[in-house]
């Protein structure tokens, strides 16, 4: 369980760091969603 928790933190501190040391943040794009209220109440997803 020690083990466990350390490598957790490990990555954590990482994740703050590596960001900042390469200058900018990796970010998906946006998805848009084109969907209409009268379609979707239409054709609902089913599960």
């Amino acid at each position: 369980m020690h083990r466990i928790k350390l490598l957790t933190r490990i990555i954590r501190l990482l994740l703050t760091i590596i960001p900042a040391e390469r200058g900018y943040k990796l970010k998906e794009e946006q998805a848009s969603y084109d969907v209409g209220l009268i379609d979707l109440l239409d054709n609902p997803p089913m599960p």
